[in-house]
Formats: structure tokens, sequence, C-alpha cells
């Protein structure tokens, strides 16, 4: 999958799971080219962020776990990191 691809259900999966499309503001800027979100900034807290990591997985095969969305805290990181887990060997 490309950055664009997991960027695009990533952000479909985050209006899924905490209405983040509801918000003006993140829609115009998860939509501006280039712009990031924060995670911090959507207010996951730990059982929404369990439901997005397994709505990832039942969307695009990818396996997140909630020590991901610490390490990778923001739309665009998360998104790459999901581009690089999809094209590993072995998947």
């Amino acid at each position: 999958m490309t950055f664009e691809e997991a960027r695009s259900q990533l952000v479909s999966i985050l209006d899924l799971t905490t209405g983040a499309l509801s918000d003006q503001a993140v829609v115009d800027r998860l939509t501006s080219n280039g712009d990031d979100v924060a995670l911090s900034e959507l207010d996951l807290d730990s059982l929404v962020g369990m439901e997005l990591c397994l709505e990832i997985e039942n969307r695009t095969g990818v396996t997140l776990d909630l020590g991901d969305l610490a390490t990778y805290p923001s739309v665009n990181a998360l998104a790459e990191l999901m581009r690089v887990r999809s094209s590993a060997p072995g998947r």
C-alpha cells in the first residue's frame, strides 16, 4: 500500500472510531496536502485506541498495538508505519 492509501484508510478509520471528521478544523488539516494532525488532538483514550488498531487490522491487514500509537503519534507518522508494515516480507 502507498502512503496516500494508508493515510486515506487511516483518516476514514479515525472518523469511524473518533468522529474526527465532525470537527471542521481537523477536516481542513487532514485534507490539506501535507498537513498533519497529532493523535492527541483527537482525544483518543485506550478503548478508542484499541478500536482503532482493530479496525486498521480488519481493513488493511496491518497489525498495530497501543504502543504504536504512542511511538507514531500523528496521522502521517502512523500512515507511514502502516505503509512500511503492509509491504514487509511475509505479510
